[in-house]
């Protein structure tokens, strides 16, 4: 309805993140790692919080993860998951506008020859046509957990 401002909605991202923060801190595995994750978004995309959302869910589901949303060079990105080798890399794509960073983000990632499964989700990629985009990528249009289970191979049981 426009009541809010964007300094407001920023303000109000900022306290959830900082929840987030300290709710993903609480998260113990206690076994080995399932496997290890990079979470990221492309270059110019602000959004967050689905990132740390996410960084909760695979610490819960035994993953070790890397958070560097958001905004961080395309090249610096893709050089970041070559040299950490992940089993996973989760782009979080929130406006639309960025999708032909995110085209180049995962060129760039494919460029560098990593075997990581990627998985693209988020409210910017409704309407993507996965023409265009590598093959390997699994685009994920439904943000549910089952979803984001499912695109990983991840197999959760709560207790």
């Amino acid at each position: 309805k426009g009541d809010l401002t964007v300094s407001m909605e920023h303000l109000a991202s900022n306290i959830i993140a900082g929840l987030l923060d300290s709710l993903n801190a609480r998260i113990r595995v206690l076994r080995k790692p399932r496997g290890t994750a990079v979470l990221c978004t492309p270059q110019g995309e602000m959004h967050q919080l689905a990132s740390k959302v996410l960084e909760g869910l695979l610490l819960e589901r035994g993953y070790r993860s890397w958070n560097i949303s958001a905004s961080a060079p395309t090249e610096s990105v893709a050089d970041f998951i070559a040299s950490k080798k992940p089993d996973i890399v989760l782009i979080s794509l929130t406006i639309p506008q960025y999708q032909p960073s995110l085209r180049r983000l995962l060129t760039a990632i494919r460029e560098q020859r990593t075997r990581s499964r990627i998985v693209v989700g988020g409210q910017g990629v409704r309407g993507l046509s996965k023409d265009g985009l590598p093959a390997e990528t699994t685009l994920v249009v439904n943000g549910s957990v089952e979803a984001l289970d499912e695109a990983c191979g991840v197999r959760h049981q709560l207790a």
